[in-house]
C-alpha cells in the first residue's frame, strides 16, 4: 500500500464546480442562487458571475447555525441551492466527469491521496471520477473551511465510501 499523498485541489475544485452550477442555472431558467459557505465556494460562484446570495463571512449574510437543505429551500424558495454538499446527484455526476478530465494528471490510478474535506462533496465525486485510486477525506477542525459536521448532508456519505479522518475532532 503506498503512503497518501496529500493534494489539495480545492480551488481548482470550486471553479469547475461553479461552472457546473452556472451551465445547471442557464439550462432550467434560474436566474439567482444561494450558497452557505465558508466563503470558498460562493466566491467561485460569484467570480463565475453568477447572481448568488452569499451566507459567508464576510458575504451578504452571515448564518449563526447550521441549516438544513429544507430549510434553506423553505427560505430561498426561487434560488437554486448551490452549498457545498447540498448538489443534486446528477450535478455530481457531472462534477466526477470533469474533475476525471482535468484532474488524469494529478491522480494516478492505485495511488492514495488525502484531500482536505468540508462538506464531502469534492471527496465524493474524485471517488466516482477515479475508482481505482484510493481517497481519504480529512476534516480539520482548526480550519473553517474543512470543519466536520455531524449536520453536513454527506457526512455518513463520505465516511461509508471510503476512508476518513478528523484532525482535533
Amino acid at each position: 500500500m503506498d503512503k497518501a499523498q496529500t493534494i489539495d485541489i480545492s480551488r481548482s475544485a470550486k471553479t469547475i464546480r461553479a461552472h457546473i452550477i452556472k451551465r445547471h442555472m442557464e439550462e432550467n431558467h434560474i436566474d439567482r442562487c444561494v450558497c452557505f459557505s465558508c466563503g470558498n465556494a460562493s466566491r467561485a460562484i460569484k467570480d463565475a458571475g453568477i447572481p448568488c446570495v452569499e451566507i459567508s463571512p464576510g458575504g451578504d449574510l452571515s448564518a449563526n447555525r447550521w441549516w438544513s437543505m429544507n430549510e434553506i429551500r423553505n427560505t430561498f424558495p426561487d434560488s437554486f441551492d448551490a452549498t457545498s454538499g447540498h448538489l443534486p446527484m446528477d450535478m455530481m455526476n457531472q462534477l466526477a466527469a470533469e474533475y476525471r478530465i482535468i484532474l488524469s494528471d494529478t491522480i494516478k490510478e492505485g495511488h492514495t491521496y488525502t484531500i482536505p474535506t468540508g462538506s464531502g462533496e469534492t471527496v465524493i465525486c474524485l471517488r466516482m471520477a477515479f475508482p481505482k485510486s484510493r481517497f481519504i477525506a480529512q476534516w480539520d477542525n482548526q480550519d473553517p473551511s474543512c470543519e466536520y459536521s455531524d449536520q453536513a448532508p454527506m457526512a455518513q456519505l463520505v465516511k461509508a465510501t471510503g476512508e476518513w479522518e478528523i484532525i482535533n475532532g
